[in-house]
């Protein structure tokens, strides 16, 4: 930090003064990553925030690009973004800017070494505007190395939690506010390095990300499709049909009419022959690691909403799962992915990308053939 310190401060006296405040911890108890961020922000006095760890390295013109792609967002100039404040006569409260839209701006990047990750950077780099949102639950879809943002945005979210896995944290809460904007510039602005080992991510228990993501899926979509929740103004996953006023009191015994499983010849209800909706339950697709650990992560209620699994492994289908380790878990059946019931939702606990394209390619099968559409009928989460 001290060398950074110093080839900085060689640097801007070469340039233009701009003020430089260096905040260290040294001696005190280690707090972690949010807490540390936190008091930087506490300390900084920009209007514009940019995130930039210290083993990274920005690209010239990120800075510039970023904060242009912030006051875009905002459709305003940046004499206008400035002159944002507290102004209760508009109806501002502290924390947003006037058109009360939480902006977080990202951007592509580079990794060193290339190859490190490569199924991640790939993915990251290459999602689409509207992808920024609809695969949120997966991981975070703008790289926290990359972020910009606006003060107001950050105190309106209450900063980072002092604990692991900070930024996933931040991010869940941001990209599922309902002002949310997420936004990426198509330009690799940052040196993303690998250290293996060294970051925290790698020191992050899974079963911490796993439920922060869950937490989050919980209430920003099973709500809407279990019926626990009355609908939301443009909360994600609802939708007409998938979530009813029926579904929070029906039980997950009794929904649909019986019809015979053909792999398992049990009797199922509202199994793929019926025909019906049943109400406030839904499907998860992939009965294998990643499967399994999101149905027993979720919270009971949500888990008794189960349907079945489905897949496209032979030797799990007509076999049900149950989990000995999980109180009071039932056995659930697992079907192939074309027998999936009929208008019920579904979440993908399959990683994408390590199939060749196979999973990819069914899920679009199933979409065409039932007019699906991602992220209100069907969401990734791996």
């Amino acid at each position: 930090l001290e060398r950074w310190v110093l080839a900085t401060e060689t640097k801007r006296q070469a340039r233009k003064p701009f003020p430089l405040v260096v905040v260290s911890g040294r001696g005190e108890l280690n707090r972690g990553a949010g807490h540390a961020r936190n008091a930087c922000i506490a300390q900084s006095t920009g209007k514009v925030l940019v995130i930039q760890d210290a083993d990274d390295a920005m690209k010239p013109r990120r800075v510039e690009m970023q904060v242009a792609a912030l006051y875009s967002a905002h459709d305003r100039s940046k004499a206008a973004f400035l002159e944002d404040r507290h102004r209760p006569e508009l109806g501002v409260g502290r924390g947003t800017s006037r058109d009360g839209a939480l902006v977080l701006v990202g951007s592509q990047f580079d990794r060193l070494p290339a190859d490190a990750t490569r199924h991640y950077t790939a993915w990251a780099n290459n999602l689409t505007e509207a992808g920024l949102s609809t695969q949120r639950f997966r991981e975070c879809t703008l790289v926290h190395p990359t972020w910009c943002f606006s003060r107001w945005a950050f105190d309106a979210l209450g900063g980072y939690p002092e604990e692991l896995a900070e930024d996933l944290d931040l991010f869940l809460r941001w990209s599922n506010h309902p002002n949310a904007r997420l936004v990426k510039v198509e330009e690799p602005l940052v040196c993303y390095r690998h250290l293996p080992g060294a970051s925290l991510a790698a020191r992050t228990p899974r079963a911490r990300l796993l439920t922060l993501r869950l937490r989050a899926f919980e209430c920003h979509v099973l709500d809407g499709w279990c019926g626990f929740a009355p609908a939301l103004s443009g909360a994600p996953g609802q939708r007409s049909g998938l979530s009813t006023a029926e579904g929070a009191e029906t039980s997950v015994h009794a929904a649909g009419d019986a019809s015979s499983d053909k792999t398992s010849g049990r009797s199922v209800p509202g199994g793929p022959a019926s025909g019906r909706l049943c109400a406030g339950k839904f499907v998860i697709w992939g009965a294998g690691r990643d499967g399994r650990a999101f149905y027993n992560a979720l919270l009971p209620r949500y888990r008794e909403r189960v349907a079945c699994f489905v897949d496209v492994d032979e030797s799990k289908i007509g076999k049900p799962y149950v989990n000995g380790g999980v109180k009071g878990s039932r056995p659930v059946d697992v079907w192939h992915w074309r027998d999936s019931p009929q208008g019920l939702p579904l979440v993908l606990c399959v990683a994408m990308g390590r199939t060749n394209g196979a999973f990819e390619s069914n899920v679009q099968a199933l979409a065409n053939e039932r007019g699906l559409a991602e992220a209100v009928d069907y969401w990734h989460f791996n």
